[in-house]
């Protein structure tokens, strides 16, 4: 048995294929990205943030149960894989994620992230990620076709 990759804070710049990415175990109270194929870690957010988060859900998942053919889905966990980046794997999570379409033949326990495309992404800006969610995420969200919006939440005064 091959011991689990344990990233952490420090190994922030770090680079990782896909699959190391998703099998490694993370320390937690961070929040990890893999982008261009380095490891991007940042502190979790506070209340305020998070209480937006599931603010913006409430109101999505509303949507979602009066409208199931625009959205049938709607997480504050998720994550995009950016297909451009085949070389140097780029998979942003964002705060919120939303998907119509999910493949119908399968069950939830056979279903993987990478078989469902998003169709709504969302972020709330706070000071430390507003160069992340209005410069870095807006480049990679473009790459990827399915996504149609892309909700920017700004707590910055």
């Amino acid at each position: 048995m091959r011991a689990r990759l344990l990233l952490g804070p420090a190994d922030a710049g770090r680079e990782l294929t896909l699959e190391e990415y998703l099998d490694a175990a993370r320390v937690e109270g961070y929040h990890y990205e893999l982008i261009e194929g380095r490891l991007e870690a940042s502190p979790e957010a506070g209340f305020p943030h998070t209480f937006l988060r599931h603010w913006l859900l409430e109101l999505l998942s509303a949507y979602a149960r009066a409208r199931p053919e625009v959205i049938r889905h709607a997480y504050l966990v998720g994550r995009v894989r950016v297909p451009a980046a085949t070389e140097r794997p780029t998979v942003p999570e964002p705060d919120l994620i939303a998907f119509r379409d999910y493949p119908a033949d399968r069950s939830l326990d056979q279903l993987d992230w990478r078989d469902v495309l998003p169709l709504l992404v969302g972020e709330v800006v706070s000071a430390d990620t507003a160069d992340k969610d209005l410069l870095r995420n807006r480049r990679l969200y473009l790459q990827v076709p399915s996504i149609r919006e892309y909700w920017i939440v700004d707590t910055r005064e």
